[in-house]
């Protein structure tokens, strides 16, 4: 139904997310954010809900309903498919994610990971939820961490590169 809805759209309209989270925060009635943590503190949370949104434009809303329908990343008429094209594709990335995402779920993650060459993977326990990595007050001393160590050991790849 989301595909047809978005079929609809005309291309210039926005869907005011920004001032529906808004109004649902105002209204003790922002069930989403809370899908997105299970770590987040309130203040933080609070944050994140009245800023960290945005507007969603009619072709982003058609780019999400398709993959919904095709059940993977690809473009809008799906001739292409991201997952495919990144297979073999040199790529420094370290993938950090947990089986409680509900927004990019742990095998689609790792799918995108294993696909690159040169990339890692960093799953995190149950109980993470999808902004938890990067917000969560526990973030800093579980996550950040490894982090840092991958940042220092793809810097140091380089350097040995270049001399």
């Amino acid at each position: 139904q989301m595909d047809r809805v978005a079929r609809w759209m005309p291309s210039r309209w926005r869907i005011p997310h920004r001032s529906m989270q808004r109004w649902l925060l105002s209204t003790g009635r922002a069930p989403t954010i809370g899908q997105l943590s299970a770590r987040i503190e309130g203040p933080v949370l609070r944050r994140l809900a009245l800023d960290g949104t945005a507007d969603l434009s009619a072709g982003l809303v058609r780019q999400i309903s398709r993959w919904h329908a095709s059940g993977h990343l690809c473009d809008r008429a799906n001739r292409f498919d991201d997952l495919a094209a990144l297979d073999g594709v040199r790529f420094p990335l370290l993938g950090i994610a947990t089986p409680d995402d509900r927004v990019c779920p742990i095998d689609d993650a790792r799918a995108a990971v294993t696909a690159l060459i040169g990339a890692e993977w960093h799953p995190l326990p149950a109980g993470w939820g999808h902004l938890d990595p990067i917000l969560g007050a526990d973030a800093p001393r579980v996550v950040y961490p490894r982090i840092v160590q991958w940042l220092r050991a793809a810097r140091q790849a380089c350097w040995r590169r270049d001399m």
